[in-house]
């Protein structure tokens, strides 16, 4: 899997700046855990034209490659670790520590 946004100069540069994570792609924020802080896919974020980066990424997913079957490993991974009964609960409880830890920062 191959996650790809474009957006403009500013909006990269305030990316870096402000996110609470580094990534964008909702499969990297939730598999982080379960990768061991690695992303689940391979995302980039681009202003100019990517080709040249991104067609070498995407033709070694698109066959059976090491590439290909680590991010079906890390996928998997991901499906063992989020989608579990009690969801809701579990995000209940990482959104209260994530707000706790951000209160006792300010």
């Amino acid at each position: 899997m191959l996650v790809m946004y474009r957006i403009n100069r500013l909006q990269l540069w305030l990316f870096g700046q402000f996110s609470v994570t580094p990534w964008i792609a909702l499969p990297n924020i939730l598999g982080a855990a379960a990768n061991g802080g690695e992303p689940s896919v391979t995302e980039k974020l681009f202003w100019r034209d990517p080709t040249s980066e991104l067609a070498p990424i995407g033709r070694a997913l698109l066959h059976d490659t090491g590439e290909r079957r680590e991010c079906l490993e890390r996928l998997s991974r991901l499906k063992r670790a989020v989608f579990l009964p009690g969801g809701v609960q579990r995000a209940a409880d990482a959104l209260i520590e994530f707000l706790d830890g951000r209160r006792h920062d300010a």
